[in-house]
């Protein structure tokens, strides 16, 4: 069953991130990255440190990134074993809306891991609780960030498209 019409959100103040990273790996001639890969890679490095999502009727300040249907069937695949891990039922793969709320969830928490890791000196707060990529960092941003992508995708293909 392919996930069809469901808004992604991603957490208002990282909205502007995902921009900034997608606009500087646009600049390089031979590395081209769609939000639903980078919605991936977030997702997998916030799956890795979840083993469970503790509510999902907390207020989630979301702002839409993409659609579901912007994922290919390999991406969805793995957000429905997310999924499944996550809320212990397979039940949940009648839920499409379920999926994808457990997917943002996971993604959120892959962002924070990405900020802490790899972009941590490079954010700043344009408005309260919106965060951004410092433009000066667009150097740093396209190699560091880059080669940290590269190497996730040459590991860990689920996404990569």
């Amino acid at each position: 069953m392919v996930i069809h019409n469901i808004p992604v959100k991603v957490n208002k103040k990282y909205l502007n991130v995902y921009r900034s990273i997608k606009e500087y790996l646009a600049q390089s001639p031979s590395f081209t990255l769609e939000y639903s890969s980078l919605f991936m890679l977030c997702a997998c490095l916030g799956f890795r440190e979840c083993q469970q999502v503790t509510s999902l009727t907390d207020k989630f300040d979301g702002v839409e990134l993409m659609r579901s249907q912007d994922m290919d069937e390999h991406q969805q695949t793995i957000l429905k074993v997310f999924a499944i891990k996550l809320s212990g039922n397979y039940e949940i793969l009648e839920k499409p809306d379920q999926i994808i709320l457990l997917a943002e969830r996971v993604a959120e928490r892959g962002m924070e891991i990405l900020i802490d890791k790899i972009l941590k000196e490079d954010i700043y707060e344009i408005n309260p609780g919106e965060y951004s990529l410092k433009s000066s960092a667009k150097r740093l941003n396209e190699q560091v960030l880059g080669m940290f992508i590269k190497e996730e995708l040459e590991r860990n293909a689920p996404f990569y498209m």
